[in-house]
């Protein structure tokens, strides 16, 4: 039982995540159903020539009729910036909203980031 523990404890995440926030000018998306159940991503170490990386989660993002999953990266995020995770939700006239996940500038518009390499 014991070891079941200690296992079980060894599994916490230790990896560097971004600032999170809300969605602030991001456009909603309409979807007709709801994204699949996000998968597990095999995180490589962090590019050695970079500094300041947070690991950013795969998700799944809607395109023009399906759902397309895209892989967690490592990227520099900027003191400025927040990130908005991807948000999913049933709003009041029973439409499903889809929010992407994005990077968000002190002005609230999304920032384009490209993922550090190695």
């Amino acid at each position: 039982m014991a070891l079941a523990v200690v296992a079980l404890t060894a599994c916490g995440s230790q990896l560097p995540g971004p600032r999170t926030g809300p969605h602030v000018n991001d456009r909603a998306m309409l979807v007709p159903y709801p994204p699949p159940p996000v998968r597990v991503d095999v995180v490589g170490p962090p590019p050695s020539n970079a500094k300041d990386l947070v690991w950013v989660d795969g998700q799944w993002s809607w395109s023009v009729s399906r759902w397309i999953w895209e892989k967690g990266y490592w990227v520099e995020q900027k003191p400025d910036e927040h990130y908005a995770p991807p948000v999913f939700y049933r709003n009041s006239n029973d439409d499903l909203v889809w929010f992407e996940g994005a990077f968000i500038d002190a002005k609230g518009d999304a920032v384009q980031k490209k993922t550090a390499s190695k």
